[in-house]
């Protein structure tokens, strides 16, 4: 198996986020490419679907950036901010 050096996707160390009301917002995003992945290998076997095989690849993505946002805020709500250091 030959690996290639363009990575498949590129995923951002660390987050994005901004103050919003007492809370603050959070930002995930992945940007598919510049490498080919299985979603380039699925299109070229099935050419006419290419819309449902990316819409079915951004669902996968929403679904496991949403469990990950909902982990985050699980955990950011059970903390003892108390406990937590200044910065």
């Amino acid at each position: 198996m030959t690996r290639s050096r363009t990575p498949r996707s590129r995923w951002p160390h660390g987050a994005s986020s901004e103050p919003e009301g007492t809370g603050t917002r959070l930002r995930q995003f992945a940007r598919i490419g510049p490498g080919r992945s299985g979603v380039s290998l699925a299109i070229d076997r099935a050419p006419e679907r290419e819309e449902g095989i990316v819409a079915f690849r951004l669902a996968e993505l929403r679904t496991n950036m949403e469990a990950t946002l909902c982990g985050i805020k699980a955990l950011a709500e059970e903390a003892d901010w108390e406990q937590v250091p200044a910065r």
